[in-house]
């Protein structure tokens, strides 16, 4: 099947992934107050129709790791969870007639804060969870968009934004020692679901800070994965 048959078949799901600060949540959040045809979503505020259901299929998992050595920790079950729940409010949407779904801090960015914050690789069933999560969503995503910007520009959008940061106060080294580490797991996580298929994957600058360029550049990178560019 062709890009263009996809696309007309149903939305096109599209990840944005990147550090933080690098502008996805504005993006993500600005576009469709235009285009009413754009879903956006991400791991967060999902309504608990889809989150039960997720943390009822997840309960074997959970059990097999609590009578381990290397509990999964509340955190680490709250991500776990959310990637259910996101998979499911993905689907919803795509039966309502949505022309492109975009996420931020979906599927992509989920493993790779396990990179970053845990040490699971040794565990068979977080093996096979990774693996599940990879193969669901590899039939899902239609492209990865990695968007990012210079150092001294994400720590200056973090610091400026009114939300908490892990590293908000943290001095400028920390910062980007931070942004580093989710830059080297993206990475790795990327390839693993281009591997599952015909995934597209672009890149996009956004150190102009301007909301209506890195919309308009946006829209143009995701029009250009949908034609096959």
């Amino acid at each position: 099947m062709t890009a263009h048959d996809r696309a007309a078949a149903r939305p096109w799901l599209v990840e944005l992934v990147g550090p933080a600060g690098a502008g996805k949540s504005t993006m993500r959040e600005a576009i469709p107050v235009t285009d009413p045809t754009v879903r956006d979503l991400s791991l967060y505020r999902l309504p608990k129709r889809f989150l039960l259901p997720s943390a009822l299929t997840l309960l074997p998992t959970l059990f097999a790791a609590a009578l381990s050595f290397h509990p999964f920790r509340l955190e680490e079950m709250a991500y776990m969870i959310r990637l259910g729940g996101l998979l499911r409010a993905v689907r919803y949407a795509a039966r309502r007639g949505y022309r492109v779904i975009l996420l931020d801090e979906g599927p992509v960015f989920a493993l790779s804060w396990f990179e970053v914050n845990s040490s699971r690789k040794g565990d068979p069933w977080w093996a096979r969870w990774r693996n599940r999560v990879v193969t669901e969503w590899g039939r899902e995503l239609d492209g990865i968009v990695r968007v990012d910007a210079d150092d001294p520009v994400l720590a200056s959008r973090i610091r400026g934004r009114s939300n908490p940061h892990p590293v908000k106060f943290m001095p400028d080294r920390e910062v980007h020692d931070f942004e580093a580490s989710f830059r080297r797991a993206f990475d790795r996580v990327v390839p693993d679901f281009v591997a599952t298929g015909t995934l597209a994957v672009r890149s996009i600058r956004t150190d102009d800070s301007r909301v209506d360029h890195c919309v308009a550049l946006l829209r143009r990178t995701i029009e250009e994965m949908r034609r096959g560019c």
